[in-house]
């Protein structure tokens, strides 16, 4: 994903096999130090975004979704890293609702045997 995509914003469906995903995952049992946690991997890894379908909003930087739709708007290439078909189709509807672009788009452009996806999104 780095050498590929270091200049996109990567944004990684919760269970996707990512480093990002597994760190961001395990903040969730640092207790009262998980303020701390999200501030050192927002600092590391500014342009990932997790996307958790088991969440009211959904969307969330490392540490919070702070200018959320800006971000996705002016991003030069959006990608997509998930774990399931139907995580990627729910995520693509939200998608177009948030960033109020229904003609958005996407190319698979890595899958595995195992489910696994990477997507190019545009928002047309």
């Amino acid at each position: 994903m780095d050498e590929n995509y270091s200049q996109s914003l990567i944004i990684c469906s919760k269970g996707a096999s990512d480093i990002v995903v597994a760190l961001y995952v395990g903040t969730f049992w640092s207790g009262s130090q998980r303020e701390k946690y999200y501030s050192i991997l927002e600092d590391k890894y500014p342009n990932y975004i997790i996307y958790n379908r088991f969440i009211k909003n959904k969307f969330a930087t490392i540490g919070n979704a702070k200018d959320l739709e800006p971000k996705l708007l002016n991003s030069k290439k959006i990608i997509f890293v998930t774990n399931s078909q139907d995580v990627f189709n729910e995520f693509m509807e939200n998608m177009k609702k948030l960033t109020n672009r229904p003609n958005a788009s996407s190319k698979n452009v890595y899958s595995n045997k195992f489910g696994e996806s990477i997507y190019e999104l545009y928002l047309e």
